[in-house]
């Protein structure tokens, strides 16, 4: 969490001073590692009720980008959209219910393809590479409104989630905190990311 924390900031600064394929990729960079730290207390909680872990159960898995990635993104950031045309359904009407169907399907979608769609935009970010089409891919092509979409879901994420080790509700993961005291990193508040102006 704090790598996550100083990533994001770093982020941000670079964000502010409109460098938008830097702070795109420190953005993701952060959400990884955000991910990572999710994995890694799940996985504290899961040796408190069931006993040690390895090593290797330990950091299993966590040396690929998508496994990070996506338990570092969430509803809370991913969302999907569902065409509609039409009056607006009853409430509890037939109708309504297919419509929460599809826009469930869709989110789910979305949530599954966003690992993927976060690495390639870091990829993009980063690298000058040949494309589709022969054409040439290049980070200065990342535009402004790219790099407030993942910077922000990077805050907001980081945000939410920082609660979880800062204010535990796992009894576990509370009496650690309380065991270790001053020994835990201090965790940097999420930055404001504001819609620059140009």
């Amino acid at each position: 969490m704090e790598q996550s924390g100083k990533l994001l900031t770093d982020a941000v600064e670079l964000y502010a001073l409109k460098r938008w394929s830097s702070s795109l990729v420190l953005a993701v960079f952060s959400l990884e590692e955000l991910g990572k730290a999710e994995v890694l207390l799940n996985r504290a909680i899961d040796a408190s009720a069931h006993g040690p872990k390895t090593a290797e159960e330990v950091m299993a898995g966590l040396d690929r980008h998508a496994t990070k990635l996506k338990s570092g993104r969430g509803r809370i950031t991913v969302s999907a959209c569902v065409g509609f045309w039409g009056d607006v359904p009853e409430p509890n009407g037939e109708e309504m219910a297919e419509l929460l169907r599809r826009l469930e399907d869709a989110n789910q979608r979305a949530l599954e393809h966003a690992p993927r769609a976060d690495h390639q935009a870091r990829m993009r970010a980063l690298y000058v590479d040949l494309a589709e089409y022969d054409l040439w891919s290049r980070p200065v092509e990342t535009s402004m409104n790219d790099a407030y979409l993942m910077v922000a879901a990077a805050s907001i994420e980081y945000d939410v989630r920082k609660g979880k080790f800062t204010n535990p509700v796992d009894p576990a993961v509370r009496q650690v905190v309380r065991d270790l005291g001053d020994l835990l990193p201090t965790l940097p508040d999420a930055p404001q990311v504001d819609w620059p102006v140009e």
